[in-house]
């Protein structure tokens, strides 16, 4: 049972890399971009269910607590982050990432927990001291952030106004990551999951990737 569980996890893995390249691929040629890009927020949502689905099989019904939980948490400091720009700093959602709610895109809460699902799983492979772990997720959600800043820009997944980045969003980034690490821990996650850190890699690459050859 487990060697099919991996075996299977291990397709899925694969499935996610190539989708990723494909989407690498799709970006680098001005007539495919604006499939690309519109091809996005169902993307994000069906990648992100598929490893969602293969987290719930390693962290257990948990996974949904603290997932829906952090979800709507992220979730409500964006709405209040665009409409006062006290949390992250001032700005504002484009078109590229789907439906709204408050002129946020639905898609973000959903990414802020697979963002952190990965940077969690890591620190766990590294760390056994919660606030070491709790650190090393937060910056690593921090460095996938800086990453990932450039590239939503320049795809309109969102805008700063002014044009620069604040500190202010990191410093943000880098709470919200430990604050969610802490609730994990206090839900009993506490094994790493593979689909989570793989997710996290791929867009890591796939943003990487992006800023190098656009």
């Amino acid at each position: 049972m487990e060697g099919k569980k991996i075996i299977k996890e291990n397709y899925a893995i694969v499935f996610m890399y190539l989708i990723f390249f494909v989407g690498i691929l799709g970006h680098s040629f001005d007539y495919v971009k604006p499939l690309m890009l519109t091809l996005t927020p169902f993307t994000l949502f069906l990648m992100g269910m598929l490893v969602v689905i293969l987290i719930r099989i390693d962290w257990g019904n948990n996974f949904y607590y603290w997932g829906s939980l952090t979800f709507f948490i992220t979730l409500f400091l964006e709405i209040i982050g665009v409409k006062t720009g006290i949390i992250f700093g001032s700005y504002y959602y484009g078109s590229t990432l789907g439906f709204k709610v408050l002129d946020v895109p639905l898609i973000i809460g959903f990414n802020w927990v697979l963002v952190i699902s990965g940077a969690y799983s890591i620190s766990l492979r590294i760390f056994g001291n919660k606030w070491l772990l709790m650190f090393f997720t937060s910056a690593l959600a921090v460095l996938f952030d800086i990453l990932l800043e450039p590239n939503a820009i320049a795809l309109d997944y969102w805008q700063w106004k002014g044009g620069k980045i604040p500190f202010q969003n990191y410093a943000a980034w880098f709470l919200v990551a430990f604050v969610a690490s802490f609730i994990a821990l206090k839900f009993g996650i506490n094994k790493p999951s593979k689909p989570a850190i793989h997710y996290f890699i791929v867009q890591s690459i796939f943003f990487f990737s992006l800023l190098i050859f656009n």
